[in-house]
């Protein structure tokens, strides 16, 4: 599939699963993603070391940032936890920012960079925070992806991911989260394991790697009477926290 075809699919809704969902319009999903991941933050940083960090402010990129999310989440919606002073949308396309208006991002503190996550355009050790939502299950090189959001974080920087798990209780149903989307990369490279992985390589510290989402879950616990409910780690997403050293 090429930009273009992506385009129209995944921003205007005209593919047959997308277009019964408004990706203009800011999904609450994107609330609760963020308020995890502050969790996180709070959970592993001293109250030193966040006081110190929010006197300068977070600069965050936001890596496949596609309709500006997180940038227009954050304009939305302050986290008190933490004082962000610009968060930096990077895409390989422009049309899910275009969508998003320019009262609802701040454009001097939400730049744009349009760019592949292989090759990001900035400098080494420059950002608090690197959160790419929905982005790894795209790659074909997912590893030469991380280790790019790992060179542009700070020491003691946070990187958060969030992907459709290939290995869900979904897995080979009518709604499978991750084969279910043309654009996702098969047979999947991505896994818990292989960010587990790579993490460690990479020498990341206070890694989490979990799965969510199982929005069925209590009618599906009903209808089955609760056994055998779920694999382990059978989450439709999984969802990365770390602690670069």
């Amino acid at each position: 599939m090429n930009n273009t075809e992506y385009d129209k699919a995944y921003f205007l809704g005209k593919s047959e699963r997308r277009g019964r969902f408004s990706l203009v319009k800011l999904s609450p999903k994107y609330l609760s993603r963020w308020q995890y991941c502050m969790r996180y933050v709070t959970r592993i940083l001293s109250p030193k070391s966040l006081r110190e960090k929010n006197e300068h402010g977070w600069l965050i990129a936001d890596v496949g940032a596609g309709a500006a999310n997180l940038a227009r989440l954050v304009k939305l919606r302050e986290p008190p936890e933490i004082k962000v002073k610009k968060v930096v949308s990077v895409d390989l396309s422009v049309a899910g920012y275009q969508l998003a208006s320019f009262e609802e991002i701040r454009p001097k503190r939400a730049p744009f960079v349009q760019s592949n996550v292989a090759r990001l355009p900035l400098r080494s050790g420059s950002v608090h925070m690197v959160v790419g939502w929905d982005l790894f299950e795209h790659l074909r090189d997912p590893e030469r992806g991380l280790k790019e959001c790992t060179r542009i974080l700070k020491p003691g920087g946070i990187l958060h991911l969030i992907t459709p798990n290939p290995d869900s209780y979904r897995a080979g149903t009518e709604e499978d989260t991750y084969y279910r989307d043309k654009t996702h990369i098969k047979p999947a490279i991505i896994s818990i394991g292989f960010f587990r992985g790579l993490l460690k390589k990479l020498g990341y510290t206070n890694v989490e790697v979990v799965t969510r989402g199982f929005p069925e879950t209590r009618k599906y616990a009903q209808e089955h009477k609760g056994e055998d409910l779920f694999k382990p780690e059978g989450g439709t997403h999984i969802a990365v926290y770390a602690q670069k050293e």
